[in-house]
This record gives structure tokens, sequence and C-alpha cells, in this order.
């Protein structure tokens, strides 16, 4: 037997799993970034769960179109999406994402995230809030 087979090989069945990752949200927000003027919800999370062993989405992609938070793997992952995110929040409601982070404590809080691999890309699918974040207040120290 040969020890060099992958251990999971990518097949058509396969190809395009979902992926749960549990884990602490950095950024959540509807705009542009500095690489793409498309306007886009955007999430980035903070795990130290990320099963990169089981996203094959960058397979054959190249090292340019290959995003630097896969290559590097240092525990956060940047998703974003043109079509709306639904989200349920602690309640177990169902809520849209821009209301999620305009009306409750996005940052920081505890999610699980539903992801969706394609060739090429990882696409966030739902979201649910575990824990919110911590309230902030910028101009307590005004």
């Amino acid at each position: 037997m040969s020890q060099n087979k992958e251990q999971n090989p990518v097949t058509e069945e396969n190809k395009y799993t979902t992926i749960v990752v549990e884990g602490t949200v950095t950024e959540a927000r509807y705009g542009k970034s500095r690489f793409n003027d498309t306007l886009k919800y955007r999430i980035s999370i903070k795990s130290d769960e990320i099963p990169y062993d089981q996203i094959h989405a960058y397979d054959t992609s190249g090292s340019k179109l290959t995003p630097g938070w896969f290559k590097d793997k240092t525990g956060y992952l940047n998703l974003s999406s043109i079509y709306e995110i639904p989200v349920k929040n602690t309640k177990g409601v169902q809520i849209d994402f821009e209301e999620w982070i305009s009306n409750y404590n996005a940052l920081g809080a505890t999610v699980k995230i539903s992801i969706t691999q394609k060739d090429g890309a990882v696409y966030p699918k739902a979201i649910k809030v575990l824990a919110d974040g911590e309230a902030r207040d910028p101009f307590e120290d005004l």
C-alpha cells in the first residue's frame, strides 16, 4: 500500500462540503475592503479550532489566489458574501446581519459559523451567536 495517498481526497461528492467553526468575532461589517471595491457582508473570527485540513477550496487555486488567512494559518478566518448572512441571536431568533452589527454587541461575540466551500472560495452560510460581545462605550474616557 502506498503511504503517499491523501487521507481525504476531494471528490465530486465532498467538494462542496459545509464546515462549522466556533470562534470569537474580531470584525463584522458591510462594506468594501482595501483589496476589493465590492460591497459585501464581511466577518472575521479568531479560533483555535479552524479545520484547515478539511478546507479544499484552494487546492488548485495557486499561491496568488489563496487568501493569506489560509496560507498563514494564524487562527483567523476572514469571510465575505454578497448575499445576506442569516444570524440567530442568543435567544434563537433569526435576525438580519445588519441588525446584528447595529443593535447587538457583535465584536467579541462567541459564534458558530457555518461555511460552504467551493472551488477557489469559502463563503459564510449562517451564524449562530452563542454569547454576545462586551458592550463598549467609546466615550467612557472623555
